[in-house]
């Protein structure tokens, strides 16, 4: 069995996903999995994940616009799935895959699909209210100078640093408008690097990321954490004063060194 699976806590849980992602790898070997279906191109499979801006409709049309292949969608909305597909008249609909707490499982797939990127690529997260950016370049571009290469993801793009050179962006399949990707973004990035040959990444992990559980299903060696202000105290639970904030604010289990 993986590693992946066995750094998380609620590995049975997440088995499904996991074997999921090895088993849409296997079946779909030309295939990218993607969340953005504006990314999509023919035969590639699309997590769905109805929200505020996009409903369930709306994206399973997107699915059969760009002819993905299939689409993973939560087990809740399975039932509904499959009837907006059989009430359209389109000729061909994508195969439907479910799973359990999708919005955590997803990242679990992605990686296994991806062949475990962060297995390979040693991951750094940099957290905290202020000053991520500037701690992940700073801390990408000392690594580079021991390593030969490294990068960094996060709020102004992905960028690689080589030696002591500055920082170059990259002409990737995919790129991310949020500080912290979504979990399938996350490892479909993290493939691509660890394609090209880096082996470093830097990564910023922003509060509403760990929250929303963009980061399941990557291996996190380290994690630095800046500083705390009551800027982001509206979106986690109160902290008791005499705890870390480190502690009783960003505790996760995929963050388990510290510096």
């Amino acid at each position: 069995m993986s590693s992946r699976m066995s750094l998380h806590p609620m590995t049975t849980e997440f088995e499904p996903a996991h074997c999921l992602g090895l088993a849409l790898r296997a079946s779909y070997p030309d295939a990218r999995l993607l969340s953005d279906s504006r990314m999509a191109r023919a035969g590639d499979i699309l997590v769905i994940r109805p929200g505020q801006q996009f409903g369930l409709e709306t994206l399973l049309h997107r699915a059969r616009a760009v002819s993905a292949s299939a689409v993973i969608v939560d087990e809740a909305l399975f039932t509904e799935t499959q009837h907006l597909l059989q009430a359209s008249d389109a000729p061909t609909s994508p195969v439907i895959y479910r799973l359990p707490n999708l919005s955590v499982a997803q990242g679990v797939a992605a990686s296994a699909f991806y062949g475990e990127p962060s297995d390979v690529v040693r991951v750094t997260a940099v957290t905290g209210t202020n000053g991520k950016s500037s701690v992940a370049h700073g801390l990408a571009k000392a690594i580079a100078r021991l390593a030969g290469l490294a990068a960094t993801i996060g709020t102004l793009g992905t960028f690689v640093f080589r030696g002591e050179s500055s920082a170059q962006s990259l002409d990737l399949e995919m790129t991310s408008a949020l500080t912290s990707p979504d979990s399938v973004s996350l490892q479909f990035l993290l493939a691509q690097l660890r394609d090209r040959g880096v082996r470093e990444v830097v990564l910023e992990a922003s509060s509403i990321g760990l929250i929303q559980g963009r980061f399941a299903g990557c291996r996190i060696r380290a994690a630095a954490f800046t500083n705390l202000s009551v800027d982001h105290l509206d979106v986690h639970p109160p902290c008791r004063p005499t705890r870390r904030p480190r502690h009783c604010c960003l505790k996760r289990p995929i963050l388990s060194r510290w510096f």
